[in-house]
C-alpha cells in the first residue's frame, strides 16, 4: 500500500522535489491532496508561475511549502497579500508545519515607522528574516522597495488579482524588481486571474510571460474592441465643452488570450479535487415600498443631491449619480422622514432570510459604508461582527472576523466584499450569505462567495442576491452578467456565478 504523506519530507517526495540538505522533517496534521502535490512541483519547477487554483482548494499550503523549500536552498521569500490575511497566514504556517518556528525566522511588516527603522538596523547586523510578510499597501512604499526588497530573491503574491492593473504603482514596482534580480522566482496565486474584464489578463500575463505581448498596445490591438465616444467636460478647456475618448466596448481573440494566460500557470478545479458542490445561487426580487419607490424616482428625475449642510449640487458625473441612487435604494431613511427604516424592504428581506434558519449564522455583504452601519444598527440584537472601511483598519477587521467565528452570540457578519471577500475561511461557522447591494465585478462576487465553499464545509451553501426592481441595482446585476460571460470564456471550469441563479422569491418580500 502506498505510504500516506504525513510529513514535509513525504510531501516533497510525492512532488518529486529534491529535499535540501539539513531540512527538518516537519510533521503535518493532514495529508496534502494530489493536486497540492503536483501544484508544489509545478511552482518549484518554474521561475515564474501562476497558481490559479479555484478558491477553497488549498493554495496556501502550496505557497508555504514553496517558501520553506527555498529557505533551505538558501533563499529568502517576500510574501505580499491583503492586510487582513497577514496574521492568518502566519498562524496557518505554524499549524500546518509543526515546529517550523524553531527553524524559520519570520516577520510581519506592519510596525510603526520608528519600529521599522530599528528593525532594519537590527536585521542588517544579525540577518534578515527568512520569510517576510507584507501587505500590498506596505509593499507599495518606497521605503519597502529600497530597504526590504533587496534582501529577498523569492516573491510570492497571494490574491494576485491586486496586481492586474498594469499601469498601477504596485504592479510596476514588482515588475521592475523581478526584472532587475538575476536570481529570483515569482509566484502569483489567485482564484480570479481575470477579475473584472479580459483586460485584467494583460497585467498578470506581463508578470508571468513577458514575451507574450510586446506592449499593452499590442495586447489592445489583438483583444480589445474600442470606439470613440464624446465626453462632456466638467469645466470647459480652451472653450471646448466636449472631448473624444477611446472606450472598450468588447473583446476578441479569447482563445489566444486564454492560451497566454495559462502558458505559465495552472488551475485546479474545486469540483475535481474536493467533495464539495457549488453553491446554490438564489435571486430575490424586491419590490420597494411605494413611498420608497416614489422617492427614488423623484430623485432620479431631478438628478440633484441634497447634502447635510443644505447646499445643492448637480450630479455632474454619471458615477456620482449612480452612487447616490444606490445609497437611496439601500438606506432611504437618510433622505428624510417620508421613508422610515421600517419601510425598507431590503432589510426586511435580510430578516426573512435570517428567520428561515434562525439557528444558523448569516453573512451579509454590502458595498457602502453607510449601508453596513445601518444594517449593524437594524440587526444589533444579533451582536453582529463588522468588516468594512470604518475605523480600525485591517487589524480591527481581523478581530471582527474572529468574533464571528468564535462568539456564539454573534449570529451575523456584516461586511464589505472587498474587506472580507479574499482569503478568509468561514466554512466552519457559516453556509449562508446574502448580497444586499449589487456587485458589478465578477471576481469580487466570486471571491466573496467562496469564503464558504471550502474544504470542511458540512452544509450545502446558499447565496442570496437581492435585486430591488425598477432601480439601478437591477441594471448593475445585468452588467455583471455581461462581464461574467467573458470571465467564463477564460476559465477552464466554465463556472457561472450568477447567470444560473434560481429565481426564487422570499415570502412577503418579493
Amino acid at each position: 500500500m502506498k505510504k500516506v504523506p504525513t510529513t514535509l519530507f513525504n510531501y516533497l517526495k510525492e512532488a518529486k522535489v529534491r529535499i535540501p540538505k539539513g531540512m527538518p522533517d516537519l510533521r503535518m496534521p493532514f495529508t496534502p491532496k494530489p493536486h497540492q502535490v503536483s501544484g508544489l512541483n509545478q511552482c518549484l519547477a518554474n521561475d515564474r508561475w501562476g497558481l490559479f487554483d479555484q478558491q477553497g482548494t488549498g493554495k496556501t499550503v502550496i505557497m508555504q511549502a514553496y517558501s520553506l523549500v527555498h529557505k533551505w536552498n538558501g533563499y529568502k521569500t517576500l510574501l505580499i497579500m491583503p492586510p487582513i490575511l497577514l496574521e492568518q497566514f502566519q498562524e496557518s504556517l505554524m499549524d500546518t508545519f509543526h515546529g517550523v518556528g524553531y527553524y524559520v525566522t519570520m516577520h510581519t511588516l506592519e510596525d510603526s515607522p520608528k519600529r521599522r527603522k530599528e528593525l532594519y538596523k537590527e536585521w542588517d547586523e544579525k540577518g534578515w528574516p527568512d520569510l517576510m510578510l507584507t501587505s500590498y499597501q506596505m509593499f507599495n512604499k518606497e521605503e519597502t522597495i529600497e530597504k526590504v526588497c533587496p534582501h529577498y530573491n523569492i516573491f510570492v503574491a497571494d490574491e494576485a488579482q491586486f496586481l492586474r492593473g498594469h499601469d498601477s504603482n504596485t504592479h510596476g514596482k514588482l515588475y521592475e524588481l523581478t526584472e532587475d534580480h538575476k536570481e529570483f522566482s515569482l509566484l502569483l496565486a489567485t482564484g480570479t486571474p481575470v477579475h473584472t474584464t479580459p483586460e485584467d489578463a494583460f497585467g498578470i500575463i506581463r508578470l508571468l510571460n513577458r514575451k507574450a505581448y510586446s506592449s499593452y498596445k499590442n495586447f489592445k490591438s489583438l483583444h480589445l474592441i474600442t470606439k470613440m465616444v464624446r465626453i462632456t467636460l466638467k469645466r470647459p478647456v480652451h472653450g471646448r465643452k466636449f472631448t473624444m475618448s477611446s472606450q472598450v466596448v468588447g473583446f476578441r481573440g479569447m482563445d489566444f488570450l486564454k492560451h497566454n494566460l495559462y502558458l505559465n500557470a495552472r488551475r485546479a478545479l474545486r469540483k475535481d479535487v474536493l467533495p464539495i458542490g457549488e453553491p446554490t445561487m438564489v435571486e430575490v426580487p424586491i419590490n420597494l415600498h411605494p413611498d420608497h419607490l416614489r422617492l427614488y424616482r423623484a430623485f432620479k428625475t431631478q438628478k440633484i443631491l441634497e447634502l447635510d449642510d443644505d447646499t445643492l449640487i448637480v450630479a455632474e458625473t454619471a458615477q456620482a449619480l449612480r452612487q447616490e441612487l444606490l445609497r437611496m435604494v439601500s438606506v432611504p431613511h437618510m433622505y428624510g422622514d417620508k421613508v422610515s427604516i421600517t419601510k425598507n424592504r431590503i432589510f426586511e428581506a435580510v430578516q426573512s432570510i435570517m428567520d428561515s434558519d434562525p439557528e444558523a449564522k448569516l453573512t451579509v455583504f454590502a458595498n457602502l459604508q453607510v449601508t453596513v452601519e445601518a444594517l449593524a444598527e437594524r440587526f444589533k440584537d444579533y451582536n453582529p461582527a463588522l468588516a468594512y472601511g470604518g475605523t480600525g483598519g485591517s487589524k480591527q477587521n481581523r478581530k471582527q472576523v474572529n468574533k464571528f467565528k468564535t462568539d456564539d452570540t454573534c449570529r451575523m457578519f456584516i461586511a464589505n466584499p472587498k474587506s472580507a471577500g479574499a482569503g478568509l475561511n468561514l466554512q466552519d461557522v457559516c453556509y449562508r450569505a446574502v448580497f444586499v447591494e449589487p456587485i458589478t465585478i465578477p471576481g469580487d462576487f466570486k471571491q466573496a462567495c467562496d469564503r464558504f465553499t471550502r474544504e470542511g464545509q458540512l452544509h450545502p451553501v446558499v447565496i442570496y442576491v437581492l435585486i430591488p426592481r425598477q432601480t439601478i441595482a437591477q441594471f448593475h446585476t445585468e452588467t455583471m452578467r455581461e462581464r461574467e460571460g467573458y470571465f467564463i470564456q477564460l476559465n477552464p471550469d466554465k463556472t457561472s456565478f450568477i447567470m444560473e441563479a434560481e429565481g426564487r422569491f422570499i415570502k412577503d418580500i418579493a
